[in-house]
This record gives structure tokens, sequence and C-alpha cells, in this order.
């Protein structure tokens, strides 16, 4: 990085998925920017920022990393999130990197990102144009929530088993998205069940589109 060269600020986000890709955990990596375990985890929960002084040390400790320099990193990074929702769709013949996002009750996809609930990323190798969104699940306090990443499968009400994503119209016009567990037992049609928002309806007439989850995974 040039002495003339304003680096890029470094997010809580941003420090999580470069350790990430380093294959670091949280106690080596604090141990190369010589802080402690306990900030890192801060920094990637979004509790406290990174500050001038770690942001400096860094760039000194991985600016030149023989892999993955930081500069690097944090141009793909700053361009990845650069007013990306959720929803995105995949060049042919290449991985796609979502941003996963804490669930929030109030989730839309119509809705501009609030780039303080990226929890993460995620790579996902998928068909051409596929459209895809990644969320984090609920989980038990001071615990990290199933990473599920789902693709578009069509536009009404699935019926094949498995965890879907699905947006529904309401009676007032607005959209709703809902996660859903369709099972199957015997002959008899396919139960569902509401996993997220708590206390929503389904309603199978409803659905404007449906995402298939394909991936699941849990932060390490």
């Amino acid at each position: 990085m040039s002495s003339k060269q304003q680096p890029r600020p470094i997010t809580g986000a941003a420090v999580r998925a470069y350790r990430k890709l380093l294959a670091m955990n949280q106690v080596d990596f604090a141990a190369a920017v010589g802080v402690s375990q306990g900030l890192i985890s801060q920094w990637e929960s979004g509790a406290v920022a990174v500050g001038p002084d770690s942001q400096r040390r860094m760039w000194e400790a991985f600016a030149k990393h023989p892999q993955h320099p930081l500069g690097k990193f944090m141009d793909r990074f700053a361009e990845e999130s650069r007013g990306r929702a959720p929803l995105a769709s995949n060049p042919s013949g290449r991985s796609l990197a979502l941003l996963v996002y804490r669930w929030r009750e109030d989730f839309s996809l119509d809705a501009d990102p609030n780039q303080c609930d990226v929890m993460g990323m995620v790579t996902l190798n998928l068909d051409a144009m596929a459209d895809a969104i990644a969320l984090e699940m609920p989980a038990a306090r001071d615990k990290r929530g199933d990473i599920v990443a789902f693709v578009r499968d069509g536009d009404s009400a699935p019926e094949e088993p498995g965890q879907w994503l699905v947006q529904q119209r309401r009676g007032d016009g607005a959209g709703q998205v809902l996660v859903i567990e369709v099972k199957r037992g015997g002959s008899s049609p396919p139960r569902t069940k509401v996993i997220l928002p708590s206390g929503a309806t389904y309603d199978p007439s409803a659905v404007e589109a449906a995402f298939r989850a394909v991936f699941e995974g849990r932060y390490l």
C-alpha cells in the first residue's frame, strides 16, 4: 500500500470475512494484529467499532500477505458490499459471494440493506442468472444461528420437502417474506410450518416467489 493511498476503513464485517478467507481462528488473528481475542469478537459482532490504531495494525500485519493482501481484499469487499441487497444474480461460470444479514422482523427484499446487520459472507456455485438470498437464522442468546442460503425455484407455493423462503402478498398490498418448512407424509398433502417470522400466517395462494434452501452451515 503506497503511503499516498488512503486505506479503506475496516469494519467488523470486513474483519470477519477476511479472517475467514485466511482460515484463521479469532485467537490467531488477534495475535497477528496485537489485540485480544475478545476484541476481535466484539468487532465482528458489531458491538465495538474497529479503532484507527487497530486498523493501522491490521494494515501493517496483512498489507503484504502473500496470497490475500489486505488492500486487494478490501477493494473486493467494498465492491461486493456497495449497494448490494441480499438478492443478487450470478454471471455465468462464476461463484456468487453473498453477504449474510442478521434476521429482522421487518426484513424486506425491497429495502436497502443495513450494513450494521452484515454478519459475514457465504459463497455459492449457481447457474447463470440465478437469484439467491442468504440469511442467518435466529439462535439462542450469545450464539450464532445457521447460515441458510436460498436460490429461486419458482413463483408458486413449494411442495418439495425442505426449508424454503417465500415472498407472498398481503391484504394491504405490502409484500411479506417468510421462511417455511415443508414436510411430506406418505400420500398425504405436504404440511408447512412457518419458521420465521414468529406468528406469521402462510398463504400458499399468495406466494409470488419461492426460494429453495441449498446451503446450510454454522459460524465457527
